[in-house]
């Protein structure tokens, strides 16, 4: 009846919903801090690599906050186990950058590079997978929440 359709829409709302929605703008944040990234190490000036400190700085406060909003929509088990699998890839990501950064800072560009390709490539790749799978989970909780709805026959 009608009290299973407004839980349905609730659930959709506060878990699926929110969700997807906290994930894409993690995942937005961190594709711009490897823009940032990427950019500090190709600078040739030392107030663009500064620049670009501060910007990336920024991104990793605002990922922080995007995180906290992904832990909101989290309310199962299933949801925490893979949750859970954000946090440490992202550290291992940020430390990569944190080793390449000083060289970049000196100026040996290309050397900054390579370190960081190699020491970041790996987490990146386990950053965007862990967070894609958030996001897929609350995609198909969304699907399910939508068939609930549809289930309650109320049009």
């Amino acid at each position: 009846g009608l009290r299973e359709y407004q839980a349905a829409v609730q659930s959709m709302e506060d878990e699926a919903l929110a969700g997807v929605a906290a994930c894409g703008n993690v995942e937005s944040l961190v594709l711009e801090m490897r823009g940032d990234i990427c950019r500090h190490v190709a600078a040739a000036d030392p107030s663009d690599k500064a620049k670009m400190d501060r910007e990336i700085q920024r991104l990793k406060s605002e990922v922080a906050s995007g995180l906290q909003e992904v832990e909101k929509s989290v309310h199962t088990n299933e949801a925490r186990e893979i949750n859970r699998k954000i946090e440490p890839v992202l550290e291992n990501y940020y430390r990569a950058w944190d080793n390449a950064a000083p060289v970049s800072r000196a100026g040996r560009n290309a050397e900054a590079y390579q370190k960081y390709l190699a020491e970041a490539l790996s987490p990146f790749t386990g950053l965007k997978k862990a967070l894609r799978e958030e996001t897929d989970y609350n995609q198909r909780l969304g699907a399910r929440y939508a068939a609930e709805v549809a289930a309650t026959g109320l049009d």
